[in-house]
């Protein structure tokens, strides 16, 4: 265990790092000397000084660029200085804060205390890593800092790890030693990054696992921290109880510490890594010395011990000053107090919506429709009974909700066509903000009022409704409006059908000349919107609204409630989207606050649909599957009535495309086209109110935005579009369709390109990547690394017919190989998509569509078993044996030997026989006839001809291959009255 105070040498190279356990992040050492900065506020200080400068860098009127090189200055800013931040709503050092701190330390104990922390490790066999060591960086009220580094001999067996209760234990006690700590913390807060990877390093982690909460294949706390058994002394647990039993009574037991886990990656925007949170917070994280590497860290320890405990703090480091960023960020400039700390991105978003609906005068329990019930328990701590209120929905919307779960469906993704695309500008717009406006479309609903109706003339309009319709478009519609799902195949829209929708889509449907009934359909009307705020007060007091308040410290002034302008009712997420897009504003793009704002924005949509399909996830508590429950901003008409109003969108905008438009795919909110933007037919109804909620917000805005433009795209499947030419410098398509090129390609891109050029029949991918959650906790394992194979999947996904007449051979880019393209048409109805998908995935077993030949042979293999499923013969004339209905099954056999050209001569053996299908005059005898096809190259015995006796002809079975109508036409010649055509397959 690294425990000096002097600063190790030899660490050299390791820019702005210091290796020494204790020092102060900033210039100085001094603690600020206004007693009012003790605890969190004084931490908010600290924070104050340190982001700020980076928040102003981040801003669009900023100069300063996005990723500094070196760490700011950390300590307390001179006066000068905060004048010139007043802008950006700094409070000066000194300065009362504008909360209320209580006039004791919550239960008796002191602020928190953030400790970050990194595990360095090698593999060592199957389940087990070599632990090498273990790093902390711990963070005081004050913002000074000690850093820890434990190394660990004999890593690979659990017995001699560390445990986590002795390491905080004797940080804490080191930190209290020296100041950094004044009282004992009420709880830590325990910062990683993946911390799956860490957490589980440790001796004592199947102590801790059972309170821990799984997040997207991470561990975390939420709700109530964990609690970590501490191994004090008896001196120091006799003094912490003198010290606060007075305060918290007998109950009090300093040697059980909260502490609460965080995952700074689950607080990051997607893809964010620790380099680049490390990048844009002044620290930019370590990299390796020449000649070291991730798999070989037991000789880098061995080799240059300094810095590899350089490079394993400033890990740490970053961690927790990020989870410090997010938490100062949520109160500076969220308004969200200091109080309670977020472990996840969608949580926090969840804590402004409601704080946004407070700030408008609305009660939650009213804007969710929901009830307030009292529940008594028996408190074992206290020996009292204790009362708990909890939100739960309304009795009439619990008995509608089940209806309302299986019409909440996915986004819009389809390919419309397959192939290279011709050569000319292609455009990618999207939806401004679709998810995010969407919320805004939607006013409380009014359960206590809702009624089932059948009339489409109910459904018209801005209505929340939804409904189970039977519909028919116009044979001659290219893109029907109407989702109908299809299992494990996602949305389908055909031309006819049955399918749960919503309103808007059923308004949509018929504009577009479909034919519509409503079996079953029911509409919640619009709560009024006095109504709300009547009910609102009656049912409990809320955070004071008004015009004009400031929020938080961007200086952005909004009003609460948003002005009414004409509304019905009340906008129930109408002012988290203006704060969102108003703080987003105030950001430049691709810097971290912007992303981490936009992040938050699309999370809550996310959060109002959770917990009604039952999904499954791992809990780490249980160690087993456990269905996700919902979210405190749950309801499913709402995240239903979202997501159909985007389908709605986006279908009237595809509707109202010029007839020669090249559209390329759909995508939850965007398309891929060759129309540039400001010709598309936007003038729908629908259009026109996705606007307006746009203007709302951002006026001046547009309802689209053009995400990449390029020259030539291959388009594969749903979500499998990559660039095969660029335009210029606009940034290009690269869409992989969950194929992972893998770490070590540079070009995505191009990898994506020439794998789709050159792949094979049933060609596999192999990737790796981490053991699942279950495996490594049910094993008690050590995050290790697996070797997988995915099977390439860059095929065709027949959302859509092919239209197998426009197949060609079209140039890819500059590669010189051309490659099949084909446009495609709606399914008439599912039904026969899900077959012919389920005959394609047998097919490209051995197959892939590269060619016009393979779309060719495709199409006969598909013909040939549609046509010959569930045929039966008409028994015998004179056969009084047969029962009723009996006969064979008249399904013609395919051998691998003869193929198409077998099944067809054993068709026309038996129309010979028969003397069917104008062969009435055939004057061959059997030999003669076996002889002569024989002669014709088509080898064929006697007996074979003589089974022809034994069958009826059956029509219609044969695909017409080319070698097929070969065949057809010896057979025209030797008999002309045979008819050719009733053994070809005719499509519907």
């Amino acid at each position: 265990m690294n425990n000096e105070t002097a600063p190790r040498a030899g660490s050299v190279g390791f820019q702005g790092v210091d290796p020494s356990p204790r020092r102060v992040l900033g210039a100085s050492a001094a603690r600020p000397a206004d007693p009012a900065l003790d605890g969190e506020a004084s931490l908010l200080a600290f924070c104050d000084a340190y982001f700020a400068p980076l928040m102003r860098a981040a801003q669009v009127d900023s100069e300063v660029p996005l990723a500094p090189a070196v760490a700011p200055p950390l300590a307390p800013l001179p006066a000068s200085v905060l004048d010139g931040l007043a802008g950006v709503g700094l409070r000066p050092v000194g300065q009362p804060p504008a909360f209320s701190l209580p006039s004791g330390p919550a239960r008796g104990l002191g602020a928190r205390v953030w400790i970050g922390f990194d595990a360095e490790w090698e593999f060592a066999r199957q389940g087990r890593n070599q632990l090498l060591s273990v790093q902390f960086h711990l963070i005081g009220p004050t913002g000074e800092a000690r850093r820890q580094v434990i190394h660990v001999r004999g890593g690979a067996a659990v017995r001699e790890r560390p445990r986590l209760s002795q390491a905080l234990n004797d940080l804490l006690e080191a930190a209290l030693e020296d100041g950094i700590v004044t009282e004992w913390p009420v709880e830590v807060v325990l910062c990683g990054f993946f911390t799956r990877a860490d957490i589980t390093v440790f001796a004592d982690f199947k102590h801790l696992r059972p309170q821990l909460d799984g997040v997207g294949g991470s561990l975390v706390t939420i709700g109530r921290p964990a609690q970590v058994e501490l191994p004090l002394s008896g001196a120091r647990e006799q003094s912490l109880k003198r010290r606060y039993q007075a305060v918290v009574g007998d109950v009090y037991e300093p040697k059980w510490l909260n502490v609460r886990l965080v995952d700074a990656s689950r607080l990051a925007p997607a893809g964010q890594s620790l380099a680049g949170l490390g990048q844009w917070l002044g620290i930019p994280k370590l990299e390796l010395p020449a000649g070291h590497t991730k798999e070989a860290m037991a000789r880098f320890q061995r080799d240059a011990c300094p810095q590899f405990e350089a490079y394993g703090l400033r890990d740490a480091e970053i961690a927790v000053l990020y989870g410090l960023w997010v938490w100062w960020f949520a109160a500076r400039h969220l308004g969200l107090g200091h109080r309670h700390l977020s472990t996840t991105i969608s949580g926090l978003a969840v804590r402004v919506a409601e704080r946004c609906i407070r700030l408008d005068g609305v009660a939650l329990a009213v804007a969710f429709n929901d009830e307030v019930t009292s529940f008594t328990r028996w408190d074992t701590q206290r020996d009292r009974v204790r009362t708990q209120k909890k939100r739960l929905p309304k009795r009439i919307r619990r008995w509608l909700e089940p209806f309302l779960a299986d019409a909440y469906l996915g986004g819009r993704n389809e390919c419309f066509v397959y192939g290279p695309t011709e050569r000319r500008r292609y455009y990618d717009p999207d939806l401004s903000g679709a998810y995010l406006s969407g919320l805004a479309y939607l006013f409380v609903l009014d359960y206590d009022r809702f009624f089932m109706s059948t009339r489409v003339d109910d459904f018209i309009g801005h209505v929340a409704g939804f409904a189970l319709v039977e519909f028919a478009f116009p044979p001659e519609t290219q893109r029907p409006c109407l989702p109908v799902v299809v299992e494990d195949r996602g949305l389908l829209f055909p031309l006819q059908g049955e399918c749960l929708c919503t309103a808007p889509e059923i308004e949509l449907a018929r504009a577009m000349g479909a034919t519509l009934t409503i079996q079953y359909g029911i509409v919640i009307p619009w709560m009024a919107r006095q109504t709300v705020f009547d009910r609102s007060g009656q049912a409990r007091p809320c955070e004071a609204g008004g015009m004009g308040v400031a929020w938080g410290f961007d200086q952005v002034t909004l009003p609460f409630p948003p002005p009414a302008q004409g509304d019905e009712g009340y906008r129930l997420f109408e002012s988290f989207m203006q704060v969102m897009r108003s703080l987003r504003g105030v950001y430049r793009r691709k810097s971290l606050p912007f992303e981490f704002i936009k992040t938050l924005s699309c999370a809550l949509y996310g959060k109002t649909g959770q917990g009604y399909k039952g999904k499954r996830v791992f809990g780490p508590r249980e160690l087993a599957s456990v269905v996700v429950g919902p979210s405190r901003v749950s309801e499913v008409a709402v995240a239903g009535l979202v997501c159909g109003f985007i389908r709605a969108v986006l279908g009237e905008i595809l509707w109202k495309l010029p007839a020669e438009a090249t559209l390329v795919s759909v995508t939850t909110d965007g398309f891929l086209v060759d129309v540039p933007l400001d010709q598309l037919d936007l003038s729908g109804p629908l259009c026109r109110r996705f606007q307006a909620l746009v203007e709302r917000v951002a006026p001046g805005s547009p309802m689209l935005e053009n995400k990449h433009q390029v020259w030539q795209l291959f388009a594969g499947r749903t979500r499998l579009q990559v660039t095969t030419e660029a335009d210029g410098a606009f940034p290009i398509v690269t869409a992989k369709g969950g194929i992972k090129p893998g770490p070590d390609v540079a070009d995505e891109n191009a990898f994506m390109v020439n794998l789709i050029l050159n792949r094979t029949p049933g060609q596999k991918l192999a990737y790796e990547s981490f053991i699942s959650m279950r495996d490594q906790l049910v094993l008690n394992g050590d995050l290790q690394l697996e070797r997988r194979e995915m099977a390439l999947n860059a095929e065709y996904d027949f959302k859509r017919r092919p239209v197998v007449a426009s197949g060609r051979m079209v140039e890819v880019g500059d590669t010189g190989i051309a490659h099949l393209a084909f446009d495609t048409e709606p399914w008439v109805r599912v039904e026969e998509a899900a077959l012919t998908r389920t005959l394609f995935d047998q097919w490209r077993k051995t197959h892939c569509l590269k060619t016009v030949d393979d779309l060719s042979d495709w199409e006969a293999f598909r013909g040939f078993r549609v046509a010959n499923r569930q045929r039966r013969s008409v028994p015998e004339p004179g056969d009084r044996t047969a029962a009723p209905g009996a006969g064979r099954t008249g399904r013609c056999h395919l051998t691998q030997e003869e193929g198409y050209v077998g099944v067809a001569k054993r068709v026309f053996l038996a129309a010979y026989q028969k003397r069917l299908w104008g062969l009435a005059a055939a004057d061959l005898s059997q030999r003669q006839l076996a002889d002569w096809l024989t002669a014709q190259g088509y080898a064929t015995s006697l007996s074979a001809v003589k089974n022809g006796t034994r069958v009826q002809p059956q029509a219609h079975v044969v695909p017409a291959t080319s070698k097929v109508l070969a065949f057809l036409d010896v057979l025209k010649e030797r008999f002309p009255g045979l008819e050719c055509e009733l053994f070809l397959i005719v499509e519907a």
